[in-house]
């Protein structure tokens, strides 16, 4: 409710009141497995925590670079490509 913790009047006569202490969480499905987000964790630390931004423009040229020194590895990961998202990154011409 976009007035949590308020009283609206809806109608004369009619309040709605908003509970402060309750909140709604969305339930979605994970995008990425486990293996995925460990490597991409591993990768966000080794760049000294960058924004998602820069990160997205970095990885085609850090991974390969972790793969050949053994920083990362492949195992438990595909190498599918995600479904197109429509974001900043996508709107720039990163992905």
């Amino acid at each position: 409710m976009r007035h949590q913790g308020r009283r609206v009047e809806v109608q004369p006569g009619i309040v709605l009141e908003g509970d402060r202490r309750v909140s709604c969480r969305r339930e979605y499905t994970p995008r990425y497995g486990p293996a995925v987000v460990k490597a991409l964790t591993k990768i966000w630390e080794i760049l000294d925590c960058i924004c998602g931004k820069r990160l997205v423009g970095a990885l085609p040229e850090v991974v390969p670079r972790l793969v050949a020194f053994k920083e990362i590895g492949y195992e438990g990961c595909t190498t599918a490509t995600p479904p197109p998202q429509r974001g900043p990154t996508d709107r720039i011409g990163l992905l």
